[in-house]
């Protein structure tokens, strides 16, 4: 009786497991599903190793001819509809490759990182790759014998990728970029992410498109594709030089980018306002002052509450 509960539960677990690889891989997964899982994660010690587990061997090269000999009288004919599966078809891949012999037990560094408001962070990775994180980023980053994935929970980050032979998979959102060895630059918002290629190559996926990158290109991933960006390089990583260059952009996108580096978040009350056009350098050492620039130079009004800077056309009420 204690052996089939202990077999139950390893099941449960490794369904759930399974879910979530589905649900972050498809990048559907929202902040507060983010925050579920979380949760999900510290309830049990095996939750971590379960989930890692699979979503180490989905990434790997083996999976999809794994599928393909255990899957061949199924008709499964692509990752993606075997991701349809859920926990059970990524259970399924698991199985495969016991079966095949691909699956040998290999030590797997897990590791989330994060930021506070205003601090850029530079990483060094077990396998030589180095991450620069901007403020209020986090990551989670899963490095096993066969893959190196990272995966952008929020927030932005620079990547120069050693070459070592493995497949670099980053997934932010809608996008899944892989990687051999290159630098490039991921930022990601609420529903899309902006990828940069500074050198090297990127394949990019998103929304069921996929292209390949070269070095000084740039596309922004939703769920419903890949779309090229106006965009230079060098203004998608101006944060690491302490500033933000703002050509083709907005309001709201500009103070979305400056919230990263202030207190608090700032907020646009209004779309209109939002959809202001805006251009310059902006200083991001001292946000704030760059933000309270900002509003005056669009005659706004700045209010601090207990969460947030909120940005408003001036005399619309708020006090």
């Amino acid at each position: 009786m204690i052996g089939g509960t202990r077999r139950t539960s390893r099941q449960t677990i490794r369904d759930q497991a399974g879910v979530w690889v589905q649900r972050r891989q498809s990048g559907k997964s929202s902040e507060s599903a983010e925050r579920r899982f979380r949760e999900w994660l510290s309830e049990d010690p095996r939750n971590v190793h379960e989930y890692e587990r699979l979503a180490a061997v989905w990434s790997s090269p083996d999976v999809w001819s794994a599928l393909q000999i255990k899957e061949m009288n199924r008709g499964v004919a692509s990752r993606r509809r075997a991701l349809t599966l859920g926990g059970g078809g990524i259970a399924l891949a698991v199985s495969a490759l016991l079966v095949v012999g691909f699956m040998r037990p290999a030590p797997i560094h897990v590791e989330t990182f994060s930021t506070a408001p205003g601090e850029v962070r530079r990483l060094e990775l077990p396998d030589g790759s180095s991450l620069t994180l901007s403020g209020r980023t986090q990551v989670s980053v899963t490095i096993s014998k066969r893959t190196r994935m990272v995966d952008i929970i929020g927030g932005e980050a620079l990547f120069a990728v050693s070459h070592d032979g493995r497949p670099f998979v980053v997934t932010a959102g809608p996008l899944r970029a892989t990687v051999l060895g290159t630098r490039f630059n991921i930022d990601r918002s609420s529903e899309s992410a902006d990828l940069a290629v500074l050198d090297g190559s990127v394949r990019a996926e998103a929304g069921g498109d996929t292209r390949i990158l070269e070095a000084n290109q740039t596309v922004r991933a939703a769920t419903n594709g890949l779309f090229a960006l106006d965009v230079s390089v060098d203004a998608q990583t101006a944060w690491t030089q302490g500033r933000i260059d703002a050509a083709n952009t907005n309001v709201g996108a500009l103070m979305t980018e400056l919230s990263r580096f202030t207190r608090k978040p700032v907020v646009v009350v209004d779309e209109s306002l939002a959809a202001k056009s805006v251009a310059g350098h902006f200083d991001v050492d001292d946000a704030e002052a760059t933000m309270r620039l900002v509003a005056e130079l669009h005659q706004l009004t700045v209010v601090e509450t207990e969460t947030a800077f909120v940005l408003s056309i001036a005399n619309n009420g708020l006090k």
